[in-house]
């Protein structure tokens, strides 16, 4: 029996789904809507230095050819992989577990940041309206607004992150396209400013030569001997 965790997105659950996953006896564990970013070790702890060491790494790529050399598909992975590594790392995955309440069991390590959140919220409100108790209604009303806006928080840094990624797509693409023109046009150069290779020829006394096979391999034979 194994277990899968996924976030609470409809998209991600449906009957052929579930039929595949019993059937291969998979226990199917499905998170709350927006709140992977509390309850998902790899977005707690692993995702964002992933992302952080893989720029860093692409940076410093870029900046030791200096844009002279094309990425290519074949350099992902050996810009990928250590930052893998040094992201996936045993304390990281650790902490991971311990801040999601997971390893060791703890639900509390999340339930507390929601309730100090909570807190706060209601202790912002209560000092702009000291005088003013809230009812039941009203109080409910504003937990409702409080998970909106954290979904909407998250959201607003889930798109930047997105944002980045499809930034450093296109610069590579870029980057790719003016790399080919540079390295074709200095191909085209060095072919340019490659002097011929003249044939040094025997002294002559003026008037018409003919060069015969046997005299033009004299000649190279000469030049040859001369170069040694």
């Amino acid at each position: 029996m194994r277990l899968l965790i996924i976030d609470g997105h409809g998209s991600h659950v449906d009957k052929a789904f579930l039929e595949y996953y019993d059937a291969h006896r998979i226990l199917v564990a499905v998170f709350p809507p927006h709140s992977t970013h509390r309850l998902q070790p790899l977005d707690v702890s692993l995702f964002s230095p992933l992302a952080t060491y893989y720029s860093q790494n692409l940076d410093n790529w870029l900046a030791k050819f200096q844009a002279l050399v094309t990425l290519r598909k074949s350099d992902f992975f050996s810009l990928f992989w250590p930052a893998f590594e040094k992201a996936f790392s045993p304390s990281n995955i650790k902490s991971a577990w311990r801040k999601t309440g997971l390893r060791p069991f703890d639900p509390s390590i999340v339930l507390e940041q929601l309730s100090t959140q909570l807190e706060e919220l209601n202790d912002n409100a209560s000092s702009s309206a000291s005088s003013t108790h809230l009812s039941q209604p009203a109080l409910r009303q504003l937990r409702k607004e409080f998970s909106i806006q954290m979904s909407k928080s998250f959201q607003k840094e889930f798109d930047k992150f997105k944002a980045k990624l499809l930034k450093m797509s296109v610069k590579n693409e870029v980057l790719e396209h003016e790399n080919k023109g540079l390295k074709e046009a200095i191909k085209l150069e060095q072919r340019r400013r490659k002097p011929r290779q003249a044939m040094k020829m025997p002294d002559e006394h003026g008037g018409a030569v003919i060069y015969t096979p046997s005299k033009v391999q004299a000649i190279r034979d000469a030049n040859a001997q001369k170069e040694q």
